[in-house]
C-alpha cells in the first residue's frame, strides 16, 4: 500500500512546475528525498521532454545598432513559440538572485550562451564591451545554481604563439556522470597553424589538454551556425585547408564535420556530401533533424553572391561515413534570409525551420533592429514572424531540470 501511495505521489510531482517542487522539498524529509533523487530527476526530465512541457527555445543575439552594443537572450515556449518572461525559467529564492547577470526588458542581457545540455547552460558574462569576457559559468536557471568555470589553460597565453578559441561545447559524459566544457584552440602563429583541444570537468573542476587530438591541423570553424550537440556527441562544422594527403588545397576547400564524443574522447571526422563540400560555393549550417545531424546548404555564385535563397536539407545517418548522407528536401525561396538556425517540431510531428531575416526595409519603428526571427513551413511555404529581434542569432533548446551542478545527476538519452 505504501509503495502504491509513493508511486501515485511521484506521478503527481512529475506534473508540477519546478517552482512548486522547490517549495515542496520543504514539506517533509521523504518528499525532499524523492524530489532530489536521481531517479526522480531523470523521470521528470523525460516526462517533460516527451510531453513538450517546460521546454523552451533560447535565441541569443546582439543589438549592434544600439549604443552601447549589448547582447540578449530571448526565451520562447517550445510548444507555442510565445515569448515568455524570465520568471518562467528562472527560480528566485531568498538564497539565490534570479540570475548572475543584468536583466533588461525581461531578457538575459550581456551574456553569451555557449552551450545547453540537460537543463544546464554554459554562458560567458560580458563586460561593457561584448568582446570583453569577465567570467564563464555553468548555470542552472531553474535551481539558480551557478559554478564559475576556472580560467582556461590557454587564456593567458599571449606570448610567441597566442591562441584563439574557435570552438566551444557543453556536453554530458554518461560513463563518468560528468558534465564537460570543450574548447578548441587555434594557434595564431606559425605555418601551418595547428589546433589543440582542452576539456573542463565539472566533477573535478579542472581543465586538461588532449594533446593526442592535434589532428585538427588547418581546420577552422565555419562561422555562425557551426556547432551542435546531439546524443553526447558535440559536432563542429569546419573547413579543411588540406586534402587527405596533407597537400594544401588551391582553388577549393573541403567542408567537414568534426565530432567529439564526450565519454570516450574520440574524434570522428565526416566529409560533407560531394555536392556541397566546397565552402567557396556553398554556405552550410549544421543542426539536428529528428535526432540526426543535418546540414542546411545554400548555393553561392563566384564565392560572394547567392543564387536566390533556396536551401537543401541533408541528413547524416552514420557519423564518419560520407555516403550515408541523404538529401531530404529543399526549402525556399525565402526572401531576405541572413541564416537558418535550426528545426522546430510542431504538435503534429512536422518539422519547420527557424530563419534570421533582414528587416532593413521594414517600418521606422523597427529602424534600430537589424534582423528578426521567423519560422518557415516548407510544406505550406508560409513564414511566421516571431517577436525576437537582433543580429547574429544563435538558437539553443532548453528544458528546465533539477540537475544539480554540485551533484550532477544522469539524464537518460
Amino acid at each position: 500500500m505504501d509503495k502504491l501511495i509513493d508511486d501515485l505521489l511521484i506521478q503527481i510531482l512529475l506534473r508540477l512546475p519546478l517552482i512548486a517542487l522547490v517549495r515542496f522539498k520543504c514539506v517533509c524529509k521523504s518528499w525532499y528525498s524523492i524530489i532530489t533523487s536521481s531517479s526522480f530527476i531523470d523521470k521528470r526530465f523525460l516526462f517533460n521532454h516527451n510531453n513538450n512541457t517546460h521546454r523552451y527555445v533560447l535565441i541569443h543575439s546582439s543589438t549592434a545598432t544600439a549604443e552601447p552594443s549589448f547582447t540578449n537572450v530571448d526565451v520562447l515556449r517550445y510548444d507555442t513559440l510565445h515569448r515568455v518572461g524570465l520568471a518562467t525559467v528562472v527560480v528566485e529564492t531568498p538564497r539565490f538572485p534570479p540570475a548572475p547577470f543584468p536583466l533588461i526588458d525581461n531578457r538575459f542581457t550581456n551574456i553569451n550562451v555557449e552551450g545547453s545540455c540537460n537543463g544546464l547552460l554554459s554562458v560567458s558574462v560580458l563586460g561593457s564591451d561584448r568582446y570583453d569576457i569577465i567570467e564563464r559559468l555553468i548555470w542552472n536557471p531553474a535551481t539558480a545554481e551557478t559554478k564559475v568555470v576556472p580560467t582556461s589553460l590557454y587564456s593567458s597565453q599571449q606570448g610567441d604563439n597566442p591562441t584563439q578559441i574557435c570552438g566551444i561545447g557543453l556536453g554530458f559524459d554518461a560513463e563518468n556522470n560528468d558534465y564537460r566544457v570543450v574548447f578548441i584552440h587555434r594557434f595564431m602563429e606559425g605555418f601551418p597553424q595547428s589546433m589543440e583541444m582542452e576539456v573542463y570537468s565539472l566533477k573535478s573542476d579542472t581543465w586538461r589538454l588532449l594533446p593526442s587530438l592535434m589532428l585538427l591541423i588547418d581546420m577552422v570553424c565555419a562561422g555562425t551556425g557551426a556547432l551542435t550537440n546531439n546524443n553526447g556527441m558535440y559536432s563542429w562544422l569546419t573547413v579543411n585547408e588540406r586534402d587527405d594527403n596533407g597537400a594544401f588545397l588551391q582553388d577549393t576547400l573541403k567542408g567537414e564535420i568534426v565530432s567529439f564524443e564526450m565519454s570516450s574522447e574520440v574524434i570522428i571526422r565526416t566529409c560533407l556530401p560531394d555536392d556541397i563540400t566546397n565552402p567557396l560555393d556553398y554556405v552550410n549550417y549544421i543542426m539536428v533533424y529528428d535526432g540526426s545531424l543535418a546540414i542546411a546548404s545554400r548555393i553561392k555564385i563566384d564565392g560572394s553572391s547567392f543564387d536566390g535563397e533556396d536551401y537543401e536539407i541533408w541528413v547524416l545517418r552514420e557519423l564518419g561515413v560520407q555516403y550515408s548522407w541523404s538529401k531530404l528536401f529543399s526549402i525556399g525561396p525565402i526572401q531576405n534570409t541572413i541564416q537558418c538556425l535550426g528545426f522546430w517540431k510542431d504538435d503534429g510531428g512536422y518539422y519547420k525551420m527557424f530563419f534570421e531575416l533582414d528587416i532593413e526595409n521594414d517600418p521606422p519603428t523597427l529602424a534600430r533592429r537589424d534582423a528578426k526571427l521567423s519560422l518557415h513551413d516548407h510544406l505550406t511555404e508560409q513564414t511566421l514572424d516571431l517577436p525576437v529581434f537582433g543580429i547574429g542569432m544563435t538558437m539553443w533548446n532548453y528544458q528546465d531540470s533539477l540537475v544539480s551542478i554540485k551533484y550532477a545527476h544522469t539524464i537518460s538519452n
